[in-house]
């Protein structure tokens, strides 16, 4: 989007409860819209589904923020050094984003679906990306899931530019009613994509099913060399919005 604004679902403080920096105190920013749209055939929907789903009643609770006001809004939370970007889809706002990014003094995460470019993000020091590419099982018929320029560009920022020293994660969501074929999908994307680290993290709204999921997982991803990641924030707050 052209805009110098967000529109911000919410801002939270919180730990980040998936991948490299679970368990770090971090400021959440949820900006709105998605150009996708998850509803996993394990039965769950995107946990941030408001973020997008006009028939949602929190929809349209939204405020609009400048860079500099959100700024203000990131310095409000003390002793904090990182800032996670989440969404819905971040990177159909990059136009404010760098904008933002490049006058935070804090590490930032950014949450991206893997399917739109980060442009100079990319080059900024202080970013990291976690890329959560979305498998058949996400069940976005119509949608383009899968943009190989996309994923070249985020692979290569890991292999040449950076050396793998973790700017950039590749995580999947891997469901509990077809988690084969989801580990046979993530092969393939691994082997075209040349794609590392690769984190496996278990669909799950509940702390009993991110563990039943965890235990079904341990052994396949042990064996594949992949790395294993819960969902911190579900074992203690449940699916609690703004946690």
């Amino acid at each position: 989007m052209a805009s110098k604004t967000f529109e911000v679902s919410e801002t939270f403080l919180t730990f980040q409860g998936e991948g490299k920096s679970i368990g770090k105190r971090a400021v959440f920013l949820r900006l709105r819209r998605c150009n996708l749209q998850c509803r996993w055939h394990g039965g769950s929907i995107c946990d941030a589904s408001y973020t997008w789903d006009k028939t949602n009643p929190a929809y349209d609770q939204f405020i609009t923020y400048t860079s500099d006001e959100l700024l203000s809004k990131v310095d409000s939370y003390k002793n904090v050094d990182l800032v996670v970007i989440t969404g819905g889809e971040p990177l159909l706002w990059r136009n404010p984003l760098e904008e933002l990014v490049s006058k935070l003094p804090h590490l930032v995460e950014i949450e991206t679906n893997g399917t739109l470019s980060a442009g100079r993000l990319l080059d900024m020091q202080n970013v990291s990306f976690n890329v959560s590419p979305k498998l058949t099982s996400a069940g976005n018929e119509g949608f383009r899931t899968i943009v190989p320029k996309v994923l070249k560009e985020f692979s290569e920022a890991v292999d040449s530019r950076y050396k793998g020293y973790g700017r950039v994660l590749f995580k999947f969501v891997v469901t509990r009613d077809h988690w084969q074929q989801d580990l046979q999908e993530i092969e393939a994307l691994e082997k075209t994509y040349s794609l590392a680290p690769i984190y496996i993290m278990p669909e799950g709204i509940t702390s009993e099913e991110v563990v039943q999921g965890l235990r079904t997982l341990a052994l396949p991803v042990l064996e594949k060399g992949w790395r294993l990641t819960t969902r911190l924030h579900i074992h203690i707050w449940g699916n609690e919005r703004g946690r």
